[in-house]
């Protein structure tokens, strides 16, 4: 009699279990391996991104108030609840080509430079004095460079007679070539200020939602704050003492273009250096992950914050302004 041969019922199942078991185990392997790589990933493109801001924010940052004077270099905004603004006269606006003078910005003849959105006249739309003029920008494509400011950049305003009143900055909207007018949002207003003012055209840096801007550009997205500290040498002494520096915790506010009397506003002549700190965070928040918080720099106020599972990297630099003032030593 022939036997059949076969598997038993048993056999199967034992034999399904086992399969089940072992691809229950692949596939947690799996997943582990997928968040530990998209960690890694989205952790290094954080880094790189951090990396690009701050070598770009150092050049500007060493190239403000070249041939321009220096109190035109730089201007922000400073929050204590929200990240930062800052901008920094556009040194690739001027070319220095066999030029020794320091240019003295656009004049403005009409305008108002109060907090919000106004329109000013300018003496001209180009630092280098005429003839020659040199713009840097074409903006109404005629292929001719036919102005040192833009659109979507920003815009610093000073008092020439009286740089201790600070300055005031804003963004630009629009620009008539034909007219030599600006429109602008400013962000302040120079506190006690007469006049006459002006002009100098500026590079911003803002975050907008969690997308980093270089004049209206997105440079980057996932950045979760951008602070400034300000670094004076008020007294001339070439050193930095405790209450010259604003923007940092515990201390002053740093305001330039607050409109209230007694907010801070110090000779931009007297500034020295920059400190940038911006942090990054994943795309994706991981569950695994507990530690995940924000982090509070400078002056920011930090709150109390829960996990919410974002890695997050944060850099800091600290930039010496090459075109204004002299060297110090730090305290």
């Amino acid at each position: 009699m022939q036997r059949r041969h076969g598997f038993t019922l048993v056999e199967l199942m034992l034999v399904a279990v086992l399969v089940s078991l072992i691809a229950v185990y692949i596939g947690q392997a799996l997943a582990a391996n997928e968040r530990a790589y998209q960690a890694v990933d989205q952790t290094s493109e954080s880094q790189q991104h951090l990396r690009a801001l701050l070598d770009l924010a150092e050049r500007d940052i060493r190239h403000a108030a070249l041939l321009l004077p220096e109190s035109a270099s730089a201007c922000g905004v400073d929050s204590t609840t929200g990240p930062d603004t800052l901008y920094l006269a556009d040194g690739s606006a001027i070319d220095p080509d066999d030029d020794t003078a320091e240019y003295s910005g656009a004049s403005i003849t009409a305008g108002g430079v109060g907090a919000g959105a106004t329109t000013l006249t300018l003496s001209r739309l180009i630092m280098e004095p005429s003839p020659p003029s040199r713009g840097a920008y074409d903006l109404d494509g005629n292929n001719t460079n036919d102005s040192d400011f833009r659109v979507d950049g920003g815009i610093i305003i000073y008092e020439p007679g009286n740089p201790d009143r600070g300055t005031t900055c804003g963004h630009i909207t629009a620009i008539d070539v034909g007219t030599g007018q600006v429109k602008a949002v400013l962000k302040g207003g120079i506190v006690n200020g007469t006049g006459p003012y002006a002009a100098v055209p500026a590079n911003e840096y803002r975050l907008v939602g969690t997308d980093i801007q270089w004049n209206g550009i997105v440079l980057a997205g996932n950045i979760e704050d951008f602070q400034v500290a300000w670094i004076f040498d008020t007294d001339g002494d070439n050193i930095v003492d405790a209450d010259e520096t604003f923007g940092v915790g515990g201390g002053t506010a740093y305001a330039s273009t607050g409109a209230t009397p007694g907010t801070t506003h110090e000779n931009h002549a007297d500034l020295r250096e920059l400190r940038i700190s911006i942090v990054a965070r994943t795309r994706l928040e991981d569950d695994e992950f507990t530690r995940g918080r924000p982090q509070a720099f400078e002056n920011r106020d930090g709150g109390a914050f829960a996990n919410d599972g974002f890695r997050r990297r944060a850099m800091v630099t600290r930039v010496r302004l090459r075109n204004v003032g002299t060297r110090f030593a730090a305290t």
